[in-house]
């Protein structure tokens, strides 16, 4: 990741790393729901931008690492890097989670209240410890503490796969490339039966199936060069359009067509790469603000489900507000004024970017950026 006074290196495609920022942020709104304006039929279906981080990482990890595991050393170097990438902060937050339920405990003892979910319910031990080894969407049908790292267990052993692969085949690129397809439609075939779901089966395979649709678009992208020849802007526009657009069509059902969003995001990618930098859209993608949302994303996804926790823990304790459930099992607070729930919700979005540029600044460049060069990853 770029910190601001790091100089960047030449091979950097700015505009991913925006488009990275602006995926985890609407993740961040998708997890808060409140009747606020943002809580459109995007926002709400926005669950689909985590199969656009698996399509996106595997690109960005078969454009630097693909053709350069080719000893186990070189595995071992690999997968140890993307274990720094991910671990210091997801400890931490399941350190912050696992206070938060000493915390409800500590209540539930002493003033005899009891929550919807008692403590160390779900969060229990043994959830606790596939956690901490990072291999908890691969036992646990439920999701437990920080929700959203269900995706980084996933990723992670993926990577594993990646990296399997790469050194089984580390002199054809075509035998890579087959043995990607070959999961996309095993796993796009079990996904059709089961759903786009985040359990202990549907997670890890939509994993699989989005992050090598990534890889064969990195190899067509590197095969056909196709590096800024499309001089408008246009058709990249397009395809981001047509993205929304489907993401709030077909994200109210997990079954199904929503199973080809991952080959839509492959398309825009593609699309986006092979326009030009002189371009209007590229330009603005390319911003520093904007890239730095991408450099920060990390911690976007990973913190802002605490803070939402926060924020939401402190309307019902100070300011008497009632929540419920909705019908997709989430937590809901209806507020009779809908401009104090957009403030509550930019506030939020502002204190998470915050902590993540706090996150970023103090805890992923320490363990990461510092130990290793710079690669878009």
């Amino acid at each position: 990741m770029h910190p601001e006074n790091t100089q960047l290196p030449k091979n950097k495609i700015l505009s991913l790393e925006s488009l990275r920022g602006f995926a985890a942020i609407s993740v961040a709104f998708y997890h808060f729901r409140v009747n606020s304006h943002f809580q459109n039929e995007f926002f709400l279906n926005a669950w689909l931008m985590v199969d656009f981080f698996f399509v996106l990482s595997g690109f960005v990890i078969a454009l630097n690492y693909q053709s350069k595991i080719s000893s186990l050393s070189h595995f071992q170097t690999f997968q140890y890097k993307r274990f720094l990438r991910l671990y210091p902060l997801h400890l931490i937050m399941l350190t912050a989670f696992l206070f938060l339920e000493l915390i409800k405990y500590f209540i539930e003892i002493n003033y005899d209240l009891v929550g919807t979910t008692p403590a160390f319910s779900l969060n229990n031990f043994s959830s606790f410890a596939l956690n901490f080894l990072l291999l908890q969407n691969w036992f646990l049908e439920d999701l437990t503490y920080n929700v959203p790292s269900w995706s980084i267990s996933a990723e992670f052993y993926t990577y594993a796969i990646f990296g399997c692969i790469s050194l089984a085949f580390k002199n054809s690129v075509f035998r890579v490339i087959f043995s990607s397809i070959i999961l996309i439609l095993i796993s796009g075939l079990i996904l059709l039966n089961i759903g786009m779901g985040t359990d202990n089966i549907a997670g890890p395979i939509r994993c699989i199936f989005s992050f090598f649709i990534g890889v064969i678009t990195f190899n067509l992208y590197n095969r056909y060069n196709l590096r800024e020849k499309i001089s408008s802007s246009f058709f990249s526009v397009l395809m981001f359009v047509l993205c929304i657009f489907l993401v709030a069509l077909l994200g109210k059902d997990k079954y199904g067509i929503v199973i080809l969003m991952p080959i839509f995001f492959s398309i825009t990618l593609l699309v986006t790469l092979a326009t030009k930098e002189s371009t209007i859209l590229i330009r603005a993608l390319s911003h520093p603000k904007f890239v730095y949302l991408g450099t920060i994303s990390y911690g976007i996804y990973m913190i802002h489900f605490f803070i939402w926790w926060c924020i939401r823990q402190f309307l019902i304790l100070f300011l008497n507000v009632e929540d419920y459930l909705d019908e997709n099992g989430m937590t809901y607070i209806d507020f009779e004024n809908k401009y104090f729930a957009d403030f509550l919700s930019l506030g939020g979005i502002a204190i998470i970017i915050f902590m993540s540029h706090l996150s970023y600044k103090y805890i992923e460049k320490r363990f990461y950026v510092k130990k290793f060069s710079y690669t878009q990853t």
